[in-house]
């Protein structure tokens, strides 16, 4: 994995707080974390990143594995993550949360609809009109 320190290095060189989403194959479940999966943290913390998805992301039969991770540099308190349980991938849906920061709070959600945005190219959609 030279190539993803190198990125985390830039990332973290280049950029204030940066979230960055993986299904890496690498397990971090500790009982079964292996000298390359603990390699792979310790290249995390010493670029300032942290893992932030804990518990298991992957079940199939009497297997577990964490192998879907959160990565942040942020300092921001108050981030929430965590998995959803979903029959749509045999892995969990892994979600991050952070904290609107006030100059934000004034945006207006759209729902893109359904799946007719799906259809026709983003940029055509009437969200973009407004």
């Amino acid at each position: 994995f030279p190539v993803t320190i190198y990125h985390l290095t830039n990332i973290s060189a280049n950029f204030s707080d940066a979230i960055i989403l993986l299904d890496s194959n690498l397990n971090l479940i500790p009982a079964t974390l292996s000298p390359l999966a603990a390699d792979y943290l310790t290249s995390i913390h010493n670029n300032g990143f942290i893992q932030c998805i804990y518990k298991a992301s992957r079940i199939q039969g009497a297997t577990i594995s964490l192998i879907d991770h959160i990565l942040t540099n942020s300092s921001t308190p108050n981030i929430i993550t965590g998995s959803l349980i979903s029959d749509i991938s045999d892995h969990y849906l892994t979600f991050i949360c952070l904290p609107i920061h006030k100059k934000f709070s004034n945006f207006k959600r759209k729902s893109l609809g359904p799946s007719r945005a799906l259809t026709i190219p983003l940029i055509q959609h009437p969200f973009f009109k407004n």
